[in-house]
């Protein structure tokens, strides 16, 4: 997830600073050194021996330029990062012309990048959109996450979409998880990944190797 370090504010999240980046029409330019620099780290902590994949967030805007497979492809060369490495997540509100979305998702998919559908639960998804959009990965929405375990039928809706992704053969990803009790009703539900502070707070590239350094220490 991309920050904005501010020399007075400090870190300041996506959520203030993009929806203005997409107003003022600078987000597709923000959106491809993103892909750039992402491209760029997860190269360089292959030649440091960490097979690492990464995923970038991709707003419609950009999601929807013509050239836009093309020009991840061309980052992919540029670095000489194999496709499998990158995947790209898009929102709900994308898939409301389904056709258009599959066709670039297509584009994608022929150039070895997976798509996930980022936040699912907010936006326009339908059981009969999911079964024809041709996603690899789905990401359950914070919402639920932090609601599942005080609400009944949060948790039954969980439930139901961990199960729901399993029969479609899509990845499934819980987005927020923040204590272990979550964690372990996830578990329990058989969901695959999960993402959230309770694994880790955001950090720069560096930490993270030192992060996975400690893990594999004996």
């Amino acid at each position: 997830m991309l920050r904005w370090e501010h020399s007075d504010l400090g870190l300041i999240s996506p959520g203030e600073f993009i929806p203005i980046a997409e107003e003022s029409g600078m987000i597709n330019e923000i959106g491809y050194w993103v892909i750039h620099e992402a491209v760029r780290q997860t190269k360089d902590w292959h030649e440091q021996g960490k097979k690492l994949s990464v995923a970038v967030n991709v707003s419609a805007m950009q999601f929807e330029d013509p050239y836009f497979a093309k020009r991840l492809n061309n980052v992919l060369t540029l670095y000489e990062l194999e496709e499998e490495y990158l995947n790209v997540e898009i929102t709900e509100s994308i898939m409301k012309d389904v056709d258009r979305a599959n066709k670039i998702i297509k584009e994608l998919h022929d150039i070895g990048v997976s798509v996930a559908i980022d936040d699912f639960g907010t936006g326009y998804s339908s059981l009969s959109v999911l079964n024809n959009i041709f996603i690899d990965t789905l990401k359950i929405d914070k919402t639920f996450i932090d609601n599942m375990l005080n609400k009944k039928n949060t948790a039954s809706l969980v439930k139901t979409i961990i199960k729901m992704s399993k029969s479609m053969n899509f990845k499934t990803v819980a987005e927020g998880i923040e204590t272990n009790d979550q964690l372990l009703f996830l578990k329990e539900n058989h969901c695959e990944y999960g993402q959230g502070y309770y694994f880790s707070k955001p950090i720069l590239p560096a930490e993270l190797i030192e992060l996975i350094d400690i893990k594999e220490k004996p």
